[in-house]
């Protein structure tokens, strides 16, 4: 499965761990395909041959993320454990067209029932 757009990939090699080599070589292709000479590769075509063999821009955190304030532990330092919250059923067309055949369904049993006892009643007046 291709991880960066979620769809499945038929006949595809796994591309298992990459290497300096495997980055180098993707550099030196894009290199060519902006119309350079292969060897001649710069840092943004390597950069960007990372980024697409591996997902990632760069490995160091930022300064944003350095910079964030420490919370403490996990679940040890919490007051209490608060309260439940509230089960809410999903409201998409799935359900929704569910409710409406439950409804339907409800709806063609009841009238089958009246049918059925006016039938009956009828039956029973002309056997007096």
């Amino acid at each position: 499965m291709d991880t960066q757009t979620g769809k499945f990939l038929s006949g595809a090699k796994p591309l298992n761990t990459v290497t300096g080599a495997m980055i180098i070589q993707r550099a030196k292709e894009i290199a060519v395909i902006n119309g350079k000479n292969g060897d001649d590769y710069s840092q943004d075509d390597f950069a960007q041959a990372r980024q697409e063999l591996t997902g990632f821009v760069k490995t160091e955190p930022t300064d944003a993320e350095n910079d964030a304030p420490d919370t403490g532990g996990w679940l040890g330092e919490a007051g209490n454990r608060g309260q439940k919250a509230p089960v809410r059923r999903p409201n998409d067309e799935q359900t929704f067209g569910e409710d409406l055949v439950k409804e339907g369904v409800e709806e063609a049993t009841h009238h089958s029932m009246l049918a059925g006892s006016e039938r009956r009643a009828r039956r029973d007046k002309i056997k007096e």
